[in-house]
């Protein structure tokens, strides 16, 4: 749904109602900008299929929204985009978790290929001195 709606913003007819031609009211646009469909036009068994998607949809925009905010907010630190910069000592927890997670990750790969890793698995400490920086 999402992607059918940029592409009507890209061509110019987002605004337009996909199943009768109508203008959407602007308001109806701005409280659902993706659903860009006459629903109150409809009838029968779709409609009440749409409408059922619709409040599943209403139900779960908040949790996805902040889920969204949150993954944007963590790249933009992981890219220290200005304003985004970690504090040093959590930037070095960050990076040492980081690189023993991959050293985690590489000795579970080593075993599944019947390798041993001779690895030093410090990941539990790499967690602890992360959750010691205060995020």
């Amino acid at each position: 749904m999402i992607e059918a709606a940029l592409r009507r913003i890209a061509d110019g007819t987002y605004g337009i109602c996909v199943a009768c031609g109508g203008d959407i009211p602007r308001k109806r646009l701005e409280a659902l900008p993706w659903l860009a469909d006459a629903v109150l036009l409809e009838t029968g068994v779709s409609r009440q299929q749409h409408l059922t998607l619709r409040r599943r949809i209403l139900r779960w925009q908040p949790r996805l929204r902040m889920l969204f905010i949150t993954r944007v907010a963590l790249w933009r630190y992981r890219l220290q985009v200005p304003g985004f910069e970690m504090p040093a000592p959590v930037a070095r927890a960050q990076q040492e978790f980081d690189k023993r997670l991959a050293d985690v990750l590489d000795g579970m790969a080593n075993r599944m290929s019947g390798k041993t890793s001779d690895r030093h698995n410090g990941f539990r400490i790499s967690v602890e001195d992360l959750e010691k920086t205060g995020l």
